[in-house]
């Protein structure tokens, strides 16, 4: 009788298939750093990073990331965050997004006006990128 394999501790989304893929979203490369060294130790993910808008649908389209993690102003670009949203939303309609923006209050209607429109399977929601804890918890439910 074979044995059934431990779950990773993210499990439990039936749209999610593991290794989990991940796609970190900032202009900064030492918070991708730092997000992507949190998921290795997290358990069973395959992390990209990438930081800017261009770079990011580019990754979308190869990697095809169940998850996205996305900073709002790219490279400068006030605009980029609501942008990338768009494409993701439109391309791959079944990806979670996750904003990491420090400016969420600013951002967060026109956000949820975005996956309103886009009749999003998932709400675009935020999470602190330095609350590691919440990030474990909002990839997890």
């Amino acid at each position: 009788m074979s044995e059934i394999p431990e779950q990773p501790k993210t499990a439990g989304r039936e749209s999610i298939e593991y290794p989990a893929r991940v796609l970190l979203i900032d202009d900064y490369e030492s918070i991708t750093r730092s997000l992507k060294a949190y998921f290795r130790g997290e358990g069973d993910f395959d992390t990209a990073t990438c930081h800017d808008a261009a770079e990011a649908i580019a990754v979308i389209e190869e990697k095809k990331p169940e998850i996205v993690l996305l900073d709002h102003a790219l490279t400068r670009d006030p605009e980029a965050g609501f942008k990338v949203a768009r494409w993701i939303l439109q391309q791959r309609p079944n990806t979670r997004i996750f904003s990491t923006t420090s400016a969420w209050l600013d951002v967060q209607k026109d956000y949820e006006r975005i996956a309103f429109e886009a009749k999003a399977t998932h709400p675009i929601t935020h999470v602190d990128k330095k609350d590691f804890r919440g990030i474990g918890n909002i990839i997890g439910s």
